[in-house]
């Protein structure tokens, strides 16, 4: 997407937002892994996939930004990888300055001024966070296992 639509910034932002993207999908494979370690079967790990990833889009902030989120659920969405990950993509292309820039969008502006507030550098260490955190529950939830 971005060769088809760059970006017109520099090699840093794309290195960024690939790094976020690669991370994030990281951290999305150990949350399967997690799923798949807590499930006995094929079918419920299936029927449990998307009950993970529905929060993980509503919570990231992308379809309703926390800014309009309640107080409970903006705080609750502090636990979707999703949401840091498009903060620090979001820094990372400096979002809000292109929302100021198109002022018909920066009126109707669902994120407020403080959502792209995040370093890609915090994004990053929130994610290796999360990706450390669900690869111990995998570890953990392994080890309760019994062996066949």
């Amino acid at each position: 997407m971005l060769a088809l639509r760059p970006l017109h910034e520099p090699a840093a932002a794309y290195a960024s937002v690939v790094g976020l993207l690669v991370l994030t999908s990281w951290v999305a494979v150990a949350m399967g892994l997690v799923i798949s370690a807590l499930v006995r079967t094929q079918d419920q790990a299936t029927s449990f996939i998307p009950l993970s990833l529905i929060p993980q889009l509503f919570f990231a902030g992308a379809i309703v930004g926390v800014e309009k989120m309640g107080a409970a659920v903006a705080a609750l969405s502090k636990l979707a990888f999703a949401q840091w990950s498009y903060a620090g993509a979001g820094t990372a292309i400096d979002m809000n300055y292109r929302i100021a820039a198109d002022p018909p969008f920066a009126r109707t502006n669902g994120f407020g001024t403080d959502f792209f507030d995040l370093g890609p550098a915090p994004a990053l260490g929130v994610l290796v966070g999360f990706l450390a955190l669900m690869l111990l529950a995998v570890a953990l939830l392994l080890r309760r296992r019994p062996r066949a």
